[in-house]
């Protein structure tokens, strides 16, 4: 068994070589994302709390990098424990983003208003 690989249960699972089910275009696409989501960290952390833009940015980047780990997740051909590891951060993204809005007192209507979520 390789370093990119596990064994559960007497199964082996090649975890980065599944990974190369991926399209290369998604895995632009969510490397961007991941990256913006890192810079706007930074910004939110030298920003004073409550900084209402700061909050909708970083829960709308945070919600793209969701999304693509969804479309990750999609992909045929990917091992199941890959899957499931792609599918939980895309739930812990999606979290964060709505903990973000749900802790600054923005209205369902304006998270709406960026596309993201569900109206509360």
């Amino acid at each position: 068994m390789g370093v990119a690989a596990l064994s559960l249960s007497g199964q082996d699972v090649d975890v980065v070589g599944g990974l190369s089910m991926v399209p290369d275009e998604l895995v632009s696409r969510w490397q961007d994302a991941y990256r913006l989501y890192g810079r706007v960290a930074e910004i939110e952390a030298d920003s004073s709390p409550g900084d209402m833009d700061v909050i909708e940015v970083m829960a709308s980047a945070s919600w793209t990098v969701a999304q693509l780990w969804r479309e990750i997740a999609a992909c045929p051909g990917l091992p199941w424990l890959v899957t499931a590891a792609v599918g939980a951060a895309a739930e812990a993204f999606e979290d964060q983003a709505r903990q973000r809005i749900a802790g600054s007192g923005v209205s369902g209507a304006r998270w709406e208003v960026l596309g993201r979520g569900e109206s509360g």
